[in-house]
């Protein structure tokens, strides 16, 4: 960059650090201050190597306010699990399975539940391999399951669907808000 034999219009450097892992880096950035019109994004993932170009990333805080009502009937729980992970941005295109998707993918074909919880994923970059809901529905589901658990078996044999009844809860997400 400072080497004055090399003809090349003006360059401006920014270097972030953290951002495997918070994007505290680029997250306070001023980019008012940027003048440049141009990117070469350098990023790695191996020492020695570098990659022109990378995963580019957001992150979104969504915040509902929901009201806990009283129901009554069975309580299950569906756990995703089994799944590789991996980095969203060197693994995205080896086709593993996000386990959010694939249990919202699953909850989305069911009628009449009511959700008491929904958890899964552990870091903002990472493939999810692991995710689970517990839900109250009065309806036999369990050949609904079985079904798409036949569907995505296929698609990830490392895959894991479990599915069963657990202990009653009272209180579910209120769906009307």
């Amino acid at each position: 960059m400072h080497d004055p034999s090399l003809a090349h219009p003006p360059i401006e450097a920014l270097f972030t650090a953290s951002e495997e892992t918070t994007m505290e880096g680029a997250k306070f950035l001023d980019y008012k201050q940027l003048k440049g019109k141009r990117l070469i994004s350098l990023d790695g993932t191996c020492e020695h190597k570098i990659e022109v170009s990378s995963a580019g990333m957001a992150s979104i805080t969504v915040r509902k306010d929901i009201e806990l009502v009283e129901s009554s009937g069975p309580t299950y729980q569906l756990s995703i699990s089994g799944l590789l992970g991996g980095h969203s941005g060197t693994d995205i295109n080896h086709k593993r399975g996000n386990a959010i998707k694939i249990l919202a993918d699953i909850l989305k074909e069911v009628e009449d539940i009511e959700i008491v919880n929904i958890a899964g994923g552990s870091k903002v970059n990472v493939i999810p391999s692991k995710a689970k809901c517990i839900f109250k529905t009065k309806k036999d589901i369990s050949q609904e399951i079985m079904f798409y658990t036949n569907i995505y078996q296929d698609r990830y044999p490392s895959l894991k669907i479990d599915f069963k009844r657990i202990k009653e809860k009272d209180l579910t997400i209120n769906n009307e808000i």
